[in-house]
């Protein structure tokens, strides 16, 4: 037996549908404050080519951007310390963020190379859901909140 559904019936549907797919909450850019987590490195984008963070971690929390206070924070590379501070303005995507290494130990790698050039450039940032993605002119790094894989 096969039912014919008028153009009221499948206009309700269609509705209930679309409904159910906006209302799925996911974290965005102005809900989440993004300096109360921490957040892993997963990725960078440079010319729409994407390079994978090492796993190679050496212990002392690499590649974790920590928020200390409302102005700086610590992101570790495979083997240096690094800090920066960064200024936002709340509900906002623009963010204005100074980085360096503070310390220097060899045997960087080009994974670091890179995510130090690109986060001495990023002017803006997006949450999408358990996302953190900071962007610049040279490129973007993404971010997992930290204990989400």
């Amino acid at each position: 037996m096969i039912t014919i559904l008028n153009v009221n019936q499948s206009f309700l549907i269609f509705c209930s549908l679309t409904l159910s797919l906006v209302s799925c909450k996911k974290d965005v850019t102005n809900t989440v404050d993004i300096t109360q987590l921490d957040w892993k490195v997963k990725t960078i984008t440079i010319d729409d080519q994407i390079y994978r963070c090492p796993n190679d971690t050496r212990g002392f929390n690499a590649y974790v951007l920590i928020f200390v206070d409302g102005s700086s924070f610590y992101l570790n590379t495979s083997v240096n310390y690094g800090a920066g501070s960064f200024d936002f303005t709340p509900n906002s995507s623009l963010i204005s963020v100074s980085y360096t290494e503070t310390s220097e130990v060899g045997g960087q790698n080009d994974f670091d190379n890179k995510l130090l050039d690109i986060m001495s450039s990023v002017t803006s940032f997006q949450v999408l859901g358990n996302s953190l993605i900071l962007q610049g002119d040279k490129g973007e790094v993404k971010f997992r909140k930290k204990g989400f894989n």
